[in-house]
């Protein structure tokens, strides 16, 4: 994973796509997906969108406010030193379990959801 900021270049590295975070209404759950027909149906269902960091920078009479606007993106293939990140679900706690190991997933009971992307390890 790793984070672009489109205040410095116009274009995200290539080989990746966006990653969106998502918190579920309560902050009891979290998801990162790609998919942004995902993204916007939990949007309707109240989950907020936790994927840009922004920060922001300018000029006010008690402050200095710095601006950024970074977003992560995953890298969408393997590649040297790139790992899977797996992504199950709880149903018994109704929690997201993402993972560079698949094994962990299986033993703790959760259903096996697919591949998010791939990550440095």
């Amino acid at each position: 994973m790793g984070i672009y900021n489109k205040a410095v270049t116009a274009t995200p590295p290539a080989g990746t796509i966006q990653l969106f975070f998502l918190l579920s209404p309560g902050n009891r759950d979290f998801l990162l997906t790609t998919n942004v027909g995902e993204r916007n149906t939990l949007l309707r269902q109240r989950w907020r969108n936790v994927s840009e960091y922004n920060l922001y920078e300018r000029e006010d009479p008690c402050r200095r406010i710095l601006i950024l606007n970074e977003f992560s993106y995953i890298h969408t293939f393997g590649g040297s030193g790139r790992v899977k990140l797996y992504r199950f679900y709880g149903a018994s706690n109704t929690y997201h379990l993402f993972t560079t190991n698949y094994q962990e997933g299986v033993n703790a009971g959760y259903t096996y959801e697919g591949v998010t992307g791939w990550v440095h390890r």
